[in-house]
């Protein structure tokens, strides 16, 4: 006999999702941005070389000593993450308001490099659900 044990969210719970950031470059540099609003700051920005997990940065904002307010089409910081070329990466940017509601956005790319020209091609969808506390 085979039993199957699955969970499920009942309907009413919050399930939120990953918003989609953008990624271009910018003067030969990787530049991430978001759609955030004019009361958002960045909580934390999580960036991780896919396959390597030795090689990522998690940076954490203490919204209460420094506020990092993403305008509309600025490249969020990278924190001088460094970046090659044939390798794809994760990129998280979580935003919090001052009533702790928060958004996260995700992306992830490959770099490569043409003719002296860096490339992008994006991965996989960034959107996932999940069910929040």
């Amino acid at each position: 006999m085979t039993c199957f044990i699955t969970a499920c969210h009942l309907l009413g719970d919050p399930v939120d999702l990953d918003y989609q950031a953008k990624v271009n470059i910018i003067n030969n540099e990787i530049c991430v941005t978001v759609a955030a609003y004019p009361e958002e700051e960045v909580s934390f920005i999580f960036i991780e070389e896919a396959g390597n997990h030795s090689n990522k940065l998690f940076t954490p904002f203490d919204n209460t000593k420094v506020h990092y307010r993403p305008l509309q089409n600025q490249c969020i910081s990278n924190k001088d993450f460094n970046f090659e070329n044939e390798k794809t990466y994760h990129y998280t940017v979580m935003l919090i308001t001052s009533d702790d509601k928060f958004r996260r956005f995700s992306t992830s790319f490959s770099l490569s490099e043409i003719e002296g020209n860096r490339m992008i091609t994006y991965r996989k969808p960034a959107i996932k659900y999940r069910i929040s506390q």
